[in-house]
């Protein structure tokens, strides 16, 4: 039988990081991908509407589409509606991650609440980015109009690089 204790109370403890840069950095990633949830959204809405023109744009003539015609703008449709459940899932989840940092859990369940709203839900996802914006100047974070990058942030505070194992 082995003396020593638990053989992980024995491995060197990793570098401690300072816990308010680590809160700096998840809000810089969840602002990021707030952004990009937003930029996405707005391209799948203009997606839509664009796929609407087009398939009342062959009825309100008269001209009836032929069968294979009428198949692919169903299953424009269909696509269209899976990827805006998905979409709207993945920037829900996004704000209500975010928003429960800046705002506590309350304000995370409203803007949770509101992310089910069609075009509410961009408007609450522009006010907790924005809020994200404020809560990273106030600390010294210079934030651009795409966020700021991990490395600009680990500049900014003078931190190493994290070193990752190599297997």
């Amino acid at each position: 039988m082995d003396p020593s204790p638990n053989k992980s109370a024995e491995q060197k403890p990793a570098a401690s990081v300072d816990p308010r840069h680590e809160q700096l950095f998840s809000i810089a990633m969840y602002q990021r991908l707030t952004i990009v949830a937003f930029v996405v959204l707005m391209s799948q809405f203009a997606l839509g509407y664009v796929a609407t023109a087009l398939q009342r744009r062959v009825v309100p003539f008269g001209v009836q589409p032929t069968p294979e015609e009428q198949a692919a703008i169903d299953a424009i449709n269909q696509g269209h509606t899976v990827l805006h459940l998905a979409l709207s899932i993945f920037a829900g989840v996004i704000v209500f991650i975010l928003a429960k940092k800046l705002y506590g859990l309350t304000g995370a369940i409203w803007a949770g609440v509101l992310q089910a709203v069609p075009c509410i839900s961009l408007v609450a996802m522009v006010v907790v980015y924005l809020k994200a914006t404020e809560y990273l100047n106030a600390r010294g974070i210079e934030v651009g109009n795409f966020g700021v990058s991990q490395e600009s942030l680990r500049k900014q505070l003078a931190m190493p690089r994290k070193r990752r194992k190599r297997s």
